[in-house]
């Protein structure tokens, strides 16, 4: 059964503030003694969970599928009285936005990043011949600073001057949790502007390594 769970992040808290239940429209409010996401240990254990708010920045809204005996803790009354309120009155800024609609987020903001590299890839196409690779990076076995470093040289050597070349071609210098990475932040991003990825990109590796790790490896 899919039920869709409204999470945020306070400071180094991750909430569970709010879930709907199959086939309802309202909301059920979790009481503020019930959300912190440690006292939901079957949504902790789900790796759609952890990879999301891994990179999360403040709201995440995210459709999980669970099993029968894991449901009736939220078909039941587990954590209390828990409240129910109306749609009307319960809006997150990314209220449509769920693991389901990944793919077609990220696809269509790849096409978008694909039309805007598209001319800058044909005027690169003479460096190809001193194409310069480097490792992949997983977001757990290699200083994030480092890497980045040397791939902003892998896109100087291979004329990948843009940052809709270098955004593009970063998927695939990637893979594990930071590949994860890469498709949430492509879908809440709406322009491609390098030192902003950059950016997020140190950010969300150079800090609480042990549990990306422990992410990757599930």
């Amino acid at each position: 059964m899919y039920f869709t769970f409204y999470f945020k992040r306070e400071q180094e808290r991750i909430l569970v503030i709010a879930f709907k239940r199959p086939d309802e429209e309202q909301k059920v409010l979790v009481k503020e003694e019930f959300q912190d996401l440690e006292v939901h240990e079957i949504l902790g254990e789900k790796s759609s969970v952890q990879s999301v708010i891994t990179v999360m920045k403040i709201h995440r809204t995210i459709k999980i599928n669970l099993t029968t005996e894991e449901s009736k803790d939220y078909l039941g009354d587990k954590f209390g009285n828990l409240e129910i309120e109306s749609t009307s009155s319960f809006v997150m800024p990314d209220e449509n936005f769920s693991s389901s609609s990944n793919n077609s987020a990220e696809m269509m903001q790849m096409m978008k990043i694909l039309t805007q590299a598209f001319t800058d890839l044909s005027s690169s196409l003479h460096n190809k011949k001193s194409q310069m690779k480097i490792d992949k990076f997983d977001g757990k076995t290699e200083d994030a600073l480092s890497w980045i470093k040397c791939y902003e040289k892998a896109c100087q050597v291979n004329g990948w001057i843009t940052d809709s070349l270098k955004i593009l071609n970063l998927k695939s210098n990637l893979e594990g949790i930071a590949s994860k990475w890469f498709s949430s932040r492509i879908v809440e991003d709406k322009e491609e502007i390098w030192p902003e990825w950059k950016k997020s990109f140190i950010k969300a590796f150079s800090q609480n390594r042990i549990q990306l790790a422990i992410v990757a490896d599930k």
